[in-house]
């Protein structure tokens, strides 16, 4: 029980938080008599680790209150009271030493040319300060080291300690939260215009295949017709329409051609080479026409005329 009241004296901030309100309404539905005590408890422990994960300090401090007064509830023996309140115990206790190793929402404002923020930064990813590096550094005196250390030293952000003669300071683990929290703050702009201009690059992407795409069936329409036109004035006994026209496309064991880009294959080959050959042979035997390769992308690459060949 001393521990309980260790934990019920410990102090707390009453920041309304959608997290706080989650566990508080899921805490509501916990109760010794009832058979899914568990999985509601599962669900308030995942909405802390969730909170600890994200170092929200404000749901995490929402949280406290309630998990106190749920304790509070639990003084009687009956069903599954004493399960309850040993997991209750291990969450308040996790949310108080979480609140006390993350930084708080007025310590993630310590930022600028603060001297305070001067001082955590110079002490970050380095061999422990000495207050005259600290002093030459934010280039005050040595009572405004003093002062400012001291404030971080009260936050839990910064430890002092003796090495040898002279005193020095480095980050606590606390401390190095916050400066992680800031920079991870500071990038937050970069990263969602790095986002945004590579979104603006698919859609240039997109818009260039989708042209090529139209060009090649402009030039198909437009072979086709020169085709049908020749047809018309008994120039040739080729048939028209989309027989006149084959095309190389790619496929998973080598290179297709088709009647149509979605079609079956007529023929297979291992190259391109000779995909573009065979395609010929059969455009040229059916009267000539027009063979249209593809790239391994699938988008249209050219367009390759075939007169129709003689039979020797």
């Amino acid at each position: 029980m001393t521990e309980l009241q260790l934990l019920a004296n410990s102090e707390t901030m009453t920041v309304d938080s959608p997290r706080g309100l989650a566990a508080r309404e899921r805490l509501a539905n916990v109760r010794p008599d009832a058979s899914e005590w568990e999985a509601e408890l599962g669900a308030v422990t995942m909405i802390v680790v969730d909170a600890l994960i994200d170092g929200d300090v404000d749901a995490l401090s929402t949280m406290s209150d309630p998990f106190r007064d749920k304790l509070a509830d639990l003084f009687v023996d009956e069903g599954a009271t004493r399960e309850i309140r040993g997991w209750m115990l291990a969450l308040l206790s996790v949310t108080r030493w979480s609140l006390l190793r993350l930084p708080s929402t007025e310590e993630l404002r310590l930022t600028g040319s603060t001297h305070a923020a001067v001082f955590l930064r110079a002490l970050h990813g380095g061999p422990p300060r000495s207050g005259e590096y600290l002093r030459r550094h934010l280039n005050t005196g040595h009572s405004q080291v003093s002062r400012v250390g001291r404030d971080l030293l009260a936050r839990g952000l910064v430890v002092q300690r003796r090495l040898g003669r002279e005193a020095v300071w480095e980050l606590t683990p606390r401390g190095r939260q916050l400066l992680r929290s800031q920079q991870e703050h500071d990038q937050a702009p970069a990263r969602v215009a790095a986002a945004h201009g590579r979104k603006a690059a698919q859609s240039s992407r997109t818009a260039t295949r989708s042209a090529r795409t139209d060009r090649g069936s402009a030039r198909r329409r437009q072979n086709g017709g020169a085709r049908r036109m020749l047809v018309t004035k008994g120039a040739s006994k080729l048939p028209t329409g989309a027989e006149l026209v084959r095309y190389v496309v790619p496929s998973d064991d080598g290179w297709r051609v088709v009647k149509d880009p979605k079609g079956r294959a007529v023929a297979r080959a291992r190259t391109k080479k000779a995909a573009i050959d065979r395609a010929k042979e059969i455009v040229g035997r059916s009267g000539g026409g027009v063979v249209e390769t593809h790239d391994r992308a699938g988008n249209p690459e050219r367009s390759i005329s075939v007169a129709r060949r003689r039979r020797s």
